[in-house]
């Protein structure tokens, strides 16, 4: 009977602290392309991919231990494919410029302008982001990178690149622990402690002044989340409250790198804010369609408190279904836009993709971007 009053506590303690949580700065996750199909819903949805970076007291749940050996991770939006299509359609004119018509040169440029203008992000994880899960513990390093550009119109209708890079390398470990009593259904709390260090860089130039100068700007911190997970018969609650500590890179500029450069640079804000996500999970007793098997549902919403942002953009919510015990199926709905994923797993070795979409936009519908994400994982 003591143990009631102690779990109350710390959900009212947890949901309290999110009550105030305002829409957090970018901060690293390695996202689960199982998620990802499923709309980007994946707090509640128990899998060993999903306690490092969805919700750590999924570890109370674990019945298998898990040895990541290699993990690798690629995703890249529609704008790259787009950009790359261009080339391949005009590569060969493109070195025969000169022989061009003024309608035909003007005609290209108008084309390039658009396509180049476009938003570019592609980002990789991997290949060895080793990590080990067994019941109630976790730990393991990550490493990713990611680069970001797009062009831009400046003075006189110049172009310039606006392009940022960064590298991330983190050490993570979680734990979490079960509570009994006389309730029905099962709570989990965990944690998460994130030690990260990053690499950052950025660059923004007119297209005539281009030069392969770069300031590279490096930073340490510790971030820490907190988890709770609830679960009674098929359904399954849970929440996870990011970087809590509201931790503060502090950027220090490369000297070799600053020396060379003629540019006044300014630091990146370092400061990540806290976020709070909801998640719910059902699991039905009868297939929803008949050829599936392990069926899930899944609903996620992201900062439910911020009224800055709209419903769409907070709701994420999909469906998965097991197809002859190795095929898996996914369709899904994030922040306003479709998604789709797809994965073979093989126990030891793990393909998986998926299809979705992302809203850089105010609102759902306004700015959409679209992503794909490729994995292949080895473990046992």
């Amino acid at each position: 009977m003591r143990r009631i009053p102690l779990m109350i506590i710390i959900l009212l303690i947890m949901l309290s602290c999110s009550m105030s949580l305002l829409a957090q700065n970018e901060r690293y996750v390695m996202r689960s392309p199982r998620a990802m199909g499923m709309g980007g819903a994946g707090l509640a949805v128990l899998s060993p991919d999903h306690v490092f970076f969805y919700n750590p007291a999924q570890l109370n749940r674990l019945t298998r231990n898990k040895f990541t050996l290699v993990d690798a991770r690629i995703c890249f939006n529609k704008n790259l494919l787009d950009q790359l299509d261009f080339y391949n359609k005009y590569s060969e004119q493109i070195k025969n410029l000169n022989d061009f018509s003024d309608d035909e040169t003007s005609a290209f440029f108008d084309e390039a302008s658009e396509i180049i203008k476009k938003r570019v992000i592609a980002e990789f994880a991997g290949p060895v982001p080793i990590n080990l899960v067994v019941r109630n513990f976790g730990v393991g390093f990550f490493t990713g990178a990611a680069v970001d550009y797009r062009m831009k119109t400046g003075a006189s209708s110049i172009p310039l690149v606006n392009a940022a890079f960064q590298a991330d390398f983190l050490v993570v470990g979680s734990l979490a622990h079960g509570f009994s009593g006389p309730f029905p259904g099962k709570l989990s709390v965990g944690g998460t402690v994130k030690y990260m260090n990053r690499w950052i860089s950025y660059k923004m130039q007119s297209v005539t002044d281009l030069d392969n100068q770069l300031v590279v700007f490096s930073g340490k911190t510790i971030g820490v989340d907190l988890a709770t997970l609830y679960s009674i018969k098929r359904l399954a609650f849970g929440f996870t409250i990011f970087d809590v500590n509201s931790p503060t890179i502090a950027y220090q500029a490369n000297q070799s790198s600053l020396n060379d450069s003629t540019s006044i640079v300014v630091a990146p804000n370092g400061k990540v804010e806290p976020s709070l996500r909801c998640g719910l999970a059902y699991y039905p007793k009868k297939s929803l369609i008949p050829i599936f098997s392990r069926n899930v549902i899944a609903l996620d919403i992201e900062q439910p408190f911020d009224g800055d942002l709209t419903f769409f953009k907070k709701l994420y919510f999909g469906f998965e279904g097991t197809l002859a015990s190795v095929f898996r199926l996914r369709v899904g709905f994030a922040q306003g836009y479709a998604s789709f994923g797809a994965g073979i797993d093989l126990s030891v070795i793990l393909i998986d993709y998926a299809f979705y979409g992302q809203e850089w936009g105010g609102y759902a519908g306004q700015v959409p971007n679209w992503n794909h994400l490729i994995r292949f994982k080895l473990g046992f």
